[in-house]
């Protein structure tokens, strides 16, 4: 048997899987657990004058459904900067959802569980209740206004139902829930496991490259192999021969691997706006109106909302905030990411 056929097979197979895994884009998984206060809102799915509150188990039923929803996960996809893939679980406990998000970095995973969290707290929840509110205030006022609204069943019901519906979103206005556990930074992708695939292609390799060699053997004119058949102790020989000359390559699979773990997935910018925004924001207090100076990089302004929200308030265009952070390149206070933070309160 020719050991030399069975190397070559692997290392083929090997060098396969590092190309294949080498232009298949990585992907990092983060998550996120947020606590739905209140849990049970009467009238925030069921449409009626008078609706019948949920059970507890009814109502988590409903949230976790809706968060797993083309309308709440396309609403999201479609306001997001970058693309990642969102999946919703039931949290650890009771009234609480777990978000989980893989994206093409460590950075964007957590900024997307982030927004999926603050979205679905913010209006992902009443979705359904604001788009049953417009319709029904569309059907009240295509009504003929022969009588009086509480004269008129039909338009007392309509009406009923708005009113229904607005006490919902209100309630939920009023106490939309909470982040209960912060997502981290993941430090190796989720995808693809290089070193596993690597593994079974060396696994694979070697037993089409025993398979080769025999086959090859017994077709050569004149070999013995032709009248006296390979033992099982003749095999597991060859085995062990052939893995000791593969013994050298783990070297090798190791800097592969090291190699490819340092391959860049998003521009240096992204990176560092996504890891330095959190520490930026982390000191201030429960509760400020924050913003971010016009005179710094539109990154952080457009992003600052992912990490502000639901603990601090972003404050509105024209308002005046209670601080100011201003993001400046090059040293200073606070620097992350070749930027510095810079704090004024007007």
């Amino acid at each position: 048997m020719r050991r030399w056929r069975v190397v070559v097979v692997v290392v083929i197979a090997v060098g396969v899987v590092v190309v294949w895994s080498y232009l298949t884009p990585k992907q990092w998984e983060a998550s996120i657990v947020v606590r739905l206060d209140p849990l049970v809102v009467p009238g925030l799915r069921e449409d009626a004058a008078v609706p019948t509150p949920p059970g507890t188990a009814d109502a988590a039923a409903q949230e976790l459904a809706a968060a797993r929803g083309a309308t709440f996960q396309d609403g999201l996809a479609s306001t997001a900067s970058f693309p990642f893939d969102l999946t919703a679980d039931p949290g650890p406990t009771e009234g609480t959802v777990r978000f989980t998000a893989q994206a093409d970095s460590a950075e964007r995973s957590v900024a997307g569980v982030y927004s999926a969290a603050n979205g679905f707290l913010a209006w992902g929840r009443a979705q359904e209740a604001v788009g049953r509110q417009t319709a029904l205030q569309r059907e009240l006022d295509a009504l003929t206004p022969v009588d009086p609204v509480p004269d008129n069943p039909a338009a007392g019901d309509l009406q009923a139902r708005i009113d229904t519906a607005g006490a919902a979103i209100e309630q939920l206005a009023a106490g939309g829930g909470s982040v209960v556990t912060k997502p981290v930074v993941p430090d190796d992708p989720v995808s693809p496991d290089l070193t596993a695939r690597m593994i079974v292609a060396a696994v694979v390799g070697l037993v089409a490259g025993l398979a080769l060699a025999w086959a090859l053997d017994r077709r050569r004119p004149g070999s013995p192999r032709l009248a006296r058949p390979h033992g099982p102790a003749q095999v597991a020989l060859a085995v062990v021969a052939v893995s000791a000359l593969l013994l050298p390559l783990a070297g090798v699979v190791a800097g592969v691997v090291s190699v490819w773990e340092l391959r860049p997935s998003t521009n240096a910018q992204d990176e560092a706006g996504y890891a330095c925004l959190p520490g930026w924001l982390d000191d201030l207090p429960d509760d400020t109106v924050v913003a971010i100076s016009g005179d710094s990089p539109r990154f952080f302004a457009d992003h600052v909302q992912e990490f502000a929200f639901p603990r601090l308030t972003v404050a509105a265009p024209g308002t005046v905030p209670e601080v100011l952070v201003n993001i400046v390149a090059g040293p200073g206070p606070d620097p992350c990411g070749g930027y510095h933070r810079e704090v004024t309160r007007p």
